[in-house]
């Protein structure tokens, strides 16, 4: 229904081609594939479980089925946006593509009746207007997840402008939200975090809960950690855990994410036993919800792994660096630089325990 026939040729052919000067674009090209069947599988099948819902089932009214549709578009959009910049693939996009295609929202969520009625209506007026606008973010997201930041700022900026005019509470909560997330990114730690407040707090007045919940997570690392202000973080971290409790989580992966922004606030202000605990709280979370073969948790055995070292506990650390290396050799392929990021971490934590031997053998083999 429209998502399966924008892959093959625009993510296959450009990432194998010599174009992105990338020695291992043909593996990622291969490691992204079997991701966005699963995102085309999961779309059709969603959208076939609402139409039923609604027309044969007889359990859906009309509101909750457009709700449900509102949602696939959404779904529909980020992933054809994430595949037009597979299309233009450079070598920071095929760095990024896995990681990427994994962060794409579940569409299960759309067939998730408690969580819909916890959006805001679709508006009756105006549905072209933003469903451009929507598109627009679709696609700072996508560059944003392709690593062009710039570019996505950008876009952001363009999209929450128009919807500053269009004047729909929710999108233009949706857009500062986004715009604040790249500000960040881009370094521009004041900025984003005047423009992330204004996002939640517009969010929470017109009800939508999940983009507070963005909002205010990615103050908590903002605020308490690129600003160092570690109780501002911890504030952001209770709003956060509000915003969540009015948007349902139902797998716990914003949780997860807000433990790991409040880990990362603990670890900056050498908070290390608050760190280590939040760390595995969010690693917990992250394994049950996305299963072990996931980027986020390679990642977050990363961050779990440098509590660890910090505070001394060495072997721990090269346990929690082997396991996420054989995680990112699955899933990035062996010539990747997160594997190389991930080998030196492993080197040092083998080091600092004493294993010299294993860590210099380990480097060579690379």
């Amino acid at each position: 229904l429209g998502i399966e026939t924008l892959v093959i040729d625009r993510v296959l052919l450009p990432m194998h081609g010599a174009a992105t000067g990338v020695s291992y674009a043909g593996t990622t090209a291969d490691k992204v594939m079997p991701w966005l069947d699963r995102q085309a599988e999961a779309w059709k099948r969603v959208r076939t479980d609402a139409c039923k819902n609604a027309d044969i089932r007889g359990v859906w009214d009309r509101d909750i089925l457009d709700r449900s549709v509102w949602c696939l578009e959404d779904r529909q959009m980020d992933v054809g946006s994430l595949v037009a910049e597979f299309g233009r693939a450079n070598e920071v996009t095929v760095q990024k593509a896995v990681s990427a295609v994994a962060s794409l929202r579940a569409s299960d969520a759309c067939l998730d009746e408690s969580l819909l009625r916890r959006q805001p209506s679709p508006p009756a007026l105006g549905l072209e207007a933003i469903r451009s606008v929507r598109a627009e973010l679709s696609q700072a997201q996508s560059l944003r997840l392709a690593g062009n930041i710039k570019d996505a700022l950008k876009v952001a900026s363009q999209a929450r402008e128009r919807a500053e005019v269009l004047g729909w509470p929710p999108l233009l909560a949706a857009a500062r939200a986004q715009e604040g997330k790249l500000l960040g990114k881009a370094g521009a730690y004041a900025e984003a975090e005047a423009v992330s407040v204004k996002a939640y707090f517009e969010a929470a007045h017109s009800g939508t809960w999940e983009v507070a919940a963005s909002a205010a997570t990615n103050l908590v690392y903002i605020v308490g950690f690129s600003r160092a202000r570690p109780a501002g973080g911890h504030e952001w971290a209770q709003h956060a855990a509000v915003a969540m409790s009015y948007a349902g989580d139902p797998v716990d992966t914003w949780e997860a994410a807000r433990l790991s922004s409040l880990a990362s606030v603990q670890w900056a202000a050498g908070a290390y036993a608050e760190a280590r605990t939040l760390n595995e709280r969010a690693l917990v979370l992250y394994e049950k919800a996305l299963g072990p073969d996931h980027p986020d948790v390679a990642a977050c055995m990363n961050n779990l792994a440098i509590v660890q070292y910090a505070i001394g506990a060495y072997e721990e650390a090269r346990a929690l660096n082997e396991q996420a290396l054989a995680i990112y050799e699955k899933i990035l392929g062996p010539e990747h630089p997160d594997v190389a990021t991930c080998l030196t971490n492993l080197a040092s934590a083998r080091w600092a325990a004493g294993a010299y031997c294993a860590s210099a053998t380990r480097s060579r083999a690379r």
